[in-house]
């Protein structure tokens, strides 16, 4: 019998990072890492590792370090210790450890044997003049953990948004970077874009963070004239560089319709890369900002661009679509909200099309919202899209395919892509509610697209595992990572699982074995 709480994970890292930081001068990775002092390292974890819901037994007293989780906690982003170990970044309205200040970040190290290192809330206490809160406030997207990078001595540094007045004078809504120490998780040093950088009482929402070489790109969606870049109306795409100590370098704001002359923009940016030769990023516009038409209704994008931000190559679905994907109707492809780039520098993106019927749907005709994987080459040449349309989802493994789903979260690994994400109905099990969402995990060729296994929350697998008439509130998906041969995925959830749930949301960390789609039993 499955269980949610406590479930036993197996984590051997083949990676460096939750999100792989990429070093511009060489594309290959390695069991081992080198620090500042060139010392190896293995990175990751060698020891098992138990799943939980961060619920009632993480309550001081019993197996958890914390008084209180009446709150919200939202989710987890997923990292690996480069010197070996692992970290869970999210953030919480709870008093965890200290009074919360709103949305505090909260951060777990686990080291290399999977026994846990410390916890640290950086709430009213810890983080200086933090009087509103810190998290990942992203534009009409409420499902993003906090960002996070490594500096060269192997320290995390924390990108996120922040409304309190931490270490400038607020703007309005800021971007913060906040360097804490790997072996106690105190605060190093933090810097704030607030209005000794920027004093145009703009909101810069912090979508996405990598680190390249000795800099660090934020990808950020803003609604003014930041830095003294031009405003192009609504919401912006920007990206903002820093160095590794945090201080800010320069931005680049895209203000203007690249192709095809001027145009007040509406553009929102949803996940970044970083490689060896420019930038990768995904969104949607309502001015299709990378068409030569213009547009008023949102519209998918997918971009590259030098290191000047010059574009190299762009796609506008509805516009400009990439041939040779046997797309119907490339207007219907809604979001890409989540990107990867393998070893090779194959692009991959993952989220979800509008629905379609009667061949009008984007590849296939769904009935509702249906997630959307594609493959691009490193020159934006076509490789494949795998559509969850009806006759995608007509086989195994899927069950049926008739209310709203999409994918949220993707990683590619040399075995496979994995993918997360949530579905209001039946997509690989029966669910007795369409009013919530329950989460959905699988594995697709990567070199093809085909789904090689699937699995969902739902009621006829997993549902005598949720306390008594528990299971009819929502899930969402944050992160997801392999680790050795286990799939790990964080989330949240306001269901009780066999652990009793502690707020209106409690975090979650379960996983599958990587290979079957089996989810792990204790």
């Amino acid at each position: 019998m499955y269980k949610f709480a406590f479930i036993t994970i197996l984590l051997f890292l083949v990676s460096c990072h939750g999100h792989v930081d990429f070093d511009v001068a060489s594309s290959s990775s390695s069991s081992n890492e080198s620090n500042d002092s060139g010392t190896s390292y293995t990175p990751g974890l060698t020891q098992n590792l138990s799943g939980f819901h961060m619920g009632a037994s993480w309550l001081t007293g019993s197996s958890g370090p914390f008084s209180d989780l009446t709150g919200e906690d939202r989710g987890f982003s997923i990292h690996s210790d480069p010197r070996g170990g692992a970290y869970l970044l999210g953030f919480s309205t709870s008093d965890l450890v200290e009074a919360n200040a709103n949305k505090d970040l909260i951060l777990i190290r686990y080291n290399a044997d999977a026994s846990l290192d410390w916890v640290k809330h950086y709430g009213s206490v810890t983080l200086p003049n933090n009087t509103a809160g810190e998290a990942v406030f992203s534009a009409n997207q409420t499902d993003r953990a906090p960002e996070m990078v490594f500096d060269d001595s192997d320290n995390p540094i924390i990108v996120v948004s922040t409304q309190s007045a931490l270490y400038d004078t607020l703007d309005s809504l800021d971007v913060a970077l906040i360097n804490v120490n790997r072996t106690n998780g105190s605060i190093i040093w933090g810097k704030q874009y607030g209005q000794s950088i920027s004093s145009a009482n703009s909101q810069d929402y912090v979508i996405s963070a990598r680190k390249s070489g000795s800099k660090i790109y934020i990808a950020c969606v803003t609604n003014g004239a930041f830095a003294g870049n031009t405003h192009g109306g609504n919401d912006d795409v920007l990206i903002i560089e820093a160095d590794l100590n945090g201080n800010y370098l320069t931005s680049h704001q895209f203000n203007t319709r690249a192709v095809g002359g001027a145009a007040t923009s509406n553009e929102r940016v949803y996940a970044m890369e970083v490689v060896s030769d420019g930038l990768i990023f995904s969104g949607i516009s309502a001015n299709n900002v990378w068409s030569a038409t213009g547009g008023t209704t949102f519209a998918a994008f997918l971009v590259k661009t030098n290191f000047s931000y010059t574009t190299q190559w762009s796609y506008t679905f509805g516009d400009n679509a990439p041939t040779g994907l046997g797309i119907n109707n490339s207007g219907k492809l809604y979001l890409l909200n989540s990107l990867e780039v393998d070893s090779s520098g194959n692009i991959y993106a993952g989220g979800y099309a509008s629905a379609g019927t009667g061949g009008t749907g984007l590849k296939e005709d769904c009935s509702a919202e249906c997630s959307v994987v594609l493959s691009l080459t490193s020159s934006g040449a076509s490789r494949w899209l795998t559509h969850f349309g009806v006759t995608t989802s007509a086989s195994s493994p899927f069950v049926a395919n008739t209310a709203n789903d999409q994918i949220t979260n993707i990683h590619v690994t040399d075995e496979g892509l994995y993918f997360v994400g949530y579905t209001q109905d039946d997509l690989f099990d029966t669910k007795n509610s369409t009013t919530n969402t329950s989460v959905t995990v699988g594995k697709l060729n990567k070199d093809t697209g085909a789904i090689i296994w699937g699995d969902q929350l739902g009621d006829s697998k997993y549902g005598s595992e949720f306390l008594a008439g528990s299971h009819t509130s929502h899930e969402r998906p944050t992160d997801l990572y392999v680790f050795g041969d286990r799939l790990l995925v964080s989330g949240w959830t306001m269901n009780s699982t066999s652990e009793t749930n502690q707020g209106s949301r409690d975090n979650f960390v379960f996983s599958w074995n990587k290979s079957t789609g089996a989810m792990d039993s204790p």
